[in-house]
């Protein structure tokens, strides 16, 4: 998976000063004090044609001086911007260029992120927000049309006030399932959000005060705050305390080198993750499943009570049949589109089934997905943050060579894990 950098290139002179200082020394010092994962080299020419005309040559029997010089700078894109206005103002002869590069690998010392990366580099930026005055069922419908599960919640300055999840939908506002099967459910029908979620306000429903990360601080650091306080995502902060990003555990994870050779997640302040570390060393085994004939509605209870996204369904002698997931568990209502909403709305997961309901008679094996990506708990953790990035995936099976179910490896136990060791 390509990683988001920037390249900024420098044309100029080797006479080039700035307050008397060579222009590249000074370029390496601000590269340096900005603190990010950035690389910068230096060349040299042996021939120049400046925009004056002058021409300069390194050639023995030509008297040349001020021979060109070109600077690279290589640096993910969250530092970019600063770094740019910076040069901008220093370099008083030549050319300051910018573009975006692919990179599918940055290593240093064999590290799968770099030492110095920021929480800058890897958050989502300019993400979006709402006032504590927006209604429930308007950040319901917001989180419904999106590819993230939270909000943060801030005044009319930018300041962070709090956050909204699809747990505090859940508990605050009644919302009756996960955002994920909602977003089906919804896609079936013509009705908005409203009749999914109690009348409050986001100020009555958000998490608050909110749990808040500095763009500028390390990445390790960031994702201890986020391990120790149980959240999968935090608001990003600048350094005048206005919201400027949000950072997941899926922001992490995609940033995760798919092509190192060893897996050390994370590293800095003294994180990283032991070598040779398995699968089956850091998976949770304690996992409730389902028989094939186990209620769709059980099913569904198990994934509330549990707070888990996905269920394996397994025989009598525990082997791995297939996967239930949110989505999976749309298939029970594809020809079912009236009462969908009385039923979640109303009944919730809790309810008793009517004779006529959706969910009469379907049982664990009418839904699951039997071709379900899985691992063995002899594969490395880089192979499972590979899968997880490449497939945007949250949770994987864990299956023995033979077909046994053995548990599930999530995001959580691996950035555990690179903290642990």
């Amino acid at each position: 998976m390509p990683l988001s950098y920037t390249m900024i290139e420098v044309f100029s002179s080797q006479e080039a000063r700035v307050e008397g200082q060579p222009l590249q020394d000074v370029i390496m010092k601000r590269v340096r004090e900005l603190g990010s994962a950035g690389r910068c080299t230096v060349y040299t020419g042996s021939a120049a044609l400046y925009e004056n005309g002058e021409a300069s040559a390194g050639r023995l029997e030509v008297l040349s001086h001020n021979m060109p010089l070109k600077i690279e700078i290589i640096i993910p894109s969250g530092s970019t911007e600063n770094l740019v206005e910076q040069l901008a103002s220093i370099v008083s002869d030549g050319i300051v260029s910018v573009r975006e590069l692919n990179v599918v690998s940055h290593r240093a010392d064999s590290r799968l992120i770099p030492r110095r990366m920021l929480v800058r580099d890897v958050m989502t930026g300019n993400p979006v927000t709402v006032t504590p005055e927006a209604e429930a069922s308007d950040v319901l419908e917001l989180l419904l049309n999106s590819p993230f599960n939270g909000v943060p919640v801030v005044d009319k300055k930018g300041f962070p006030l709090g956050i909204i999840t699809q747990s505090d939908l859940i508990v605050r506002a009644g919302m009756p399932v996960r955002l994920g099967l909602l977003a089906e459910i919804e896609s079936l029908q013509n009705g908005g959000a409203a009749g999914f979620v109690e009348k409050k306000t986001a100020g009555e429903v958000m998490s608050s005060p909110p749990i808040c990360v500095d763009e500028n601080i390390r990445l390790g650091s960031a994702v201890d705050i986020m391990l120790r306080s149980g959240l999968k995502r935090l608001p990003v902060t600048s350094s005048d305390g206005r919201v400027s990003g949000m950072l997941s555990r899926y922001d992490i994870i995609r940033s995760v080198n798919s092509e190192s050779g060893s897996f050390k997640l994370l590293e800095g302040d003294g994180i990283t993750a032991k070598p040779g570390c398995r699968v089956g060393d850091i998976m949770l085994k304690s996992q409730r499943t389902a028989r094939p004939d186990t209620p769709v509605e059980t099913v569904l209870r198990i994934m509330s009570e549990d707070a888990a996204q996905r269920v394996a369904v397994t025989d009598n002698n525990g082997h791995f049949l297939g996967l239930i997931t949110d989505r999976s568990l749309i298939g029970v209502f594809s020809d079912r589109n009236s009462g969908i909403r009385r039923y979640f709305s109303k009944r919730g997961l809790q309810g008793s089934l009517s004779p006529d309901s959706a969910l009469m008679g379907k049982r664990a094996s009418d839904v699951m997905i039997k071709d379900a990506i899985v691992i063995s708990p002899d594969e490395t953790v880089e192979t499972a943050v590979q899968t997880m990035a490449s497939h945007s995936m949250k949770r994987i099976p864990v299956v023995d060579s033979v077909g046994f179910f053995r548990g599930m490896i999530s995001r959580d136990d691996i950035l555990r894990a690179a903290l642990n060791n």
